[in-house]
């Protein structure tokens, strides 16, 4: 109950350690609670930038989304510097897709171009990672994690409402 917390968003159990990683979103922060209840920072300087480096020496902009993956790494949507960040068990961050410049682009690694990622799940291999994009992407995106190559899966960029296959599709906001 002594910790505090500034907006949480986005919350993923470590497979194996059972502890528990969350975004806090404001508090530009990875915090991460222990099965007994601790919690500390994992990664973050908590001032809104963009920063590679081994938890407090880096530095995010609303980190929305977690999800951890069985090896440990946990991956972040990091709204705000426009990126998908991967934080490995060492606690080192690395950008994993994404230019920081708001866009829609597809390619691989910081070639491609994401608008405000808030959420990302892993398919049950830990081969796929999926994202949302909101406030102005309108899609969700495929990552293919172990070469860093991102593209569409459904979703135009426009807001709409529309069903349909691929970027025929239309999702608002």
């Amino acid at each position: 109950t002594a910790a505090r917390f500034n907006g949480l968003h986005g919350v993923s159990v470590d497979p194996s350690s059972l502890s528990v990683f969350v975004g806090d979103w404001v508090g530009h922060r990875v915090r991460r609670i222990s099965p007994s209840g601790m919690v500390t920072t994992y990664a973050g300087s908590g001032s809104a930038a963009f920063a590679d480096g081994v938890g407090a020496a880096a530095s995010f902009n609303l980190p929305h989304a977690v999800h951890v993956d069985s090896f440990g790494n946990v991956y972040v949507g990091d709204i705000n510097n426009h990126r998908i960040r991967k934080i490995l068990p060492s606690g080192l961050v690395l950008p994993l897709a994404g230019s920081g410049t708001a866009g829609g682009l597809n390619g691989i690694g910081t070639n491609a171009q994401f608008s405000c990622p808030t959420d990302i799940a892993l398919d049950a291999s830990g081969i796929m990672g999926y994202v949302v994009e909101q406030n102005g992407g309108n899609r969700v995106r495929s990552i293919v994690l172990a070469t860093a190559s991102v593209s569409t899966l459904a979703g135009s960029g426009v807001a709409g409402f529309a069903d349909g296959t691929g970027v025929a599709a239309q999702f608002y906001w």
